[in-house]
């Protein structure tokens, strides 16, 4: 006997075994759950699907954003849907959340679209009244690619070189980090912005950042240190910045140099440690030790030996042999602190008297200062002196004839009548006259004439027979030679 009953609330069926084998059993519980789920409605997805979203990654769709609303209906008044969902890639189950009684679809709250990772998500969809089952529908996350700045492995912003000063052309060095950036297949190009004071200085490689100087670098008139900001910049023209700080270290690349050569005088008996002359060389290079200089004597060349530095100051070391010699030369040196260490060398001529006090040393750039070590010096002022003294004698002899005779030389000729005046003015009596000159004698010629009668001043002057009354104007203003 068989009984079936069926409706919405299920099957009751009745069955007698005692008249039936098993396998009338099983066609008759096959039959009835056939039955049974004829009068059930499947649930029915409302819209049209596939839907496709196309949502930016990362902050272009932060955590919790709402994607989409599932919408499911069912015949059967009573039944209640559920919803639920399988994702691809299965790791996409992490990115999102689905309400189960309201069919929203929400990104995880932690969680991050990225395209870089997986360009679309595909969820499927599902509903059901717990007995049938609507769907699957499907749902695309098409996540869009959003351009992302580059960025340094490790994090930083700087970046230090130390190298030697060193010609164009030098590598600098490779930068310390690497380039990290969240885009897909991306170029990256290095580059100078222009700011920094060695941005002149600095060739830097386009493709991977190596940096060499463009031209040469002399830490001698240049600064210690400079600085260079670098950019590297992706497709989408975003970038990131660090600086490079570069420190140029002095090499020992300029030898000393003398400011002249030296020479002194030493007398015999010139007291030991007595100090000659301070001497100065210079150094080109920028940092000690290399511009710090140390001076010594060479005492392989003659004489040498007699002195010693103490500073930069000479000193007289031992007595000097007046056997040895008047005059010598011998070399000094001075040497740098750099290494290798560069020399500059100039001479010091020496010169000894028989002196007990030693003379003030001087510097010469060539032979000697005092005028005394050049014999022709001193014969050349002795004929100056002899010179100088004929020029005063000649002159005091020209003032003492003016003073005497009016004039500095006698006229030309020696005759009376060529040196002396003719004189047109009339006799003048000079009675004192007449008793200083005896007839028969000559006349004395203030002119320096030969002596002769005097007989051109008219008879009453005559003196050969009787004595002399007048006398002419020219011959009274010389009376006191009478």
């Amino acid at each position: 006997m068989l009984l079936l009953i069926c409706n919405d609330s299920g099957v009751r069926v009745e069955f007698n075994m005692r008249r039936h084998n098993f396998l009338m059993f099983h066609l008759v519980c096959l039959f009835c759950l056939l039955s049974a789920c004829k009068g059930n409605n499947t649930p029915v997805f409302s819209g049209t699907y596939p839907v496709i979203l196309n949502k930016n990654e990362e902050g272009g769709t932060p955590g919790g954003t709402l994607l989409h609303t599932l919408t499911a209906t069912d015949a059967d008044i009573n039944d209640v849907i559920m919803y639920s969902c399988t994702f691809n890639p299965s790791d996409s189950s992490t990115l999102f959340t689905i309400s189960s009684q309201s069919g929203q679809i929400y990104t995880a709250a932690s969680a991050m679209l990225d395209y870089e990772q997986w360009q679309q998500h595909d969820i499927y969809c599902t509903a059901t009244d717990g007995v049938a089952v609507g769907g699957p529908v499907l749902i695309s996350v098409v996540v869009q690619n959003v351009a992302e700045a580059p960025y340094f492995i490790p994090s930083t912003t700087v970046q230090y070189f130390t190298l030697p000063e060193s010609p164009g052309g030098t590598l600098i060095g490779h930068p310390s980090f690497t380039i990290g950036d969240e885009d897909m297949n991306e170029v990256h190009t290095w580059a100078k912005t222009g700011s920094g004071s060695g941005a002149s200085y600095i060739y830097i490689n386009p493709t991977n950042g190596t940096i060499t100087l463009s031209q040469d670098y002399d830490r001698d008139t240049l600064s210690g240190t400079m600085d260079v900001e670098i950019k590297v910049t992706d497709k989408y023209g975003l970038s990131a910045m660090a600086t490079y700080t570069i420190t140029f270290t002095d090499i020992n690349d300029i030898s000393p140099v003398f400011a002249s050569n030296y020479a002194l005088i030493a007398g015999v008996n010139t007291t030991v440690n007595t100090s000659f002359v301070t001497v100065s060389a210079t150094d080109g290079d920028a940092t000690s030790p290399n511009n710090e200089i140390m001076y010594s004597i060479d005492t392989t060349f003659t004489g040498g030996e007699y002195f010693e530095f103490n500073g930069s100051n000479i000193y007289l070391r031992y007595s000097i042999d007046p056997e040895y010699g008047s005059q010598w030369t011998f070399r000094i040196l001075a040497i740098d602190g750099g290494s290798p260490a560069y020399t500059a060398t100039t001479t010091v001529s020496v010169s000894t008297y028989s002196s007990t006090t030693a003379t003030t040393t001087t510097e010469s750039s060539a032979g000697y200062s005092w005028f005394s070590d050049n014999w022709l010096n001193v014969l050349m002022f002795v004929l100056a002196g002899v010179v100088l003294g004929v020029l005063i004698g000649y002159t005091c002899c020209m003032c003492w004839r003016y003073k005497k005779y009016g004039k500095c030389l006698p006229d030309k000729g020696t005759c009376c009548d060529a040196e002396r005046p003719e004189s047109t003015d009339p006799l003048v009596l000079v009675p004192p006259l007449a008793t200083t000159l005896t007839a028969g004698r000559p006349f004395k010629d203030p002119y320096n004439c030969t002596p002769e009668p005097y007989s051109r001043m008219g008879d009453s002057a005559r003196y050969d027979d009787v004595s002399l009354t007048a006398i002419s104007p020219d011959i009274q203003s010389n009376r006191s030679m009478l």
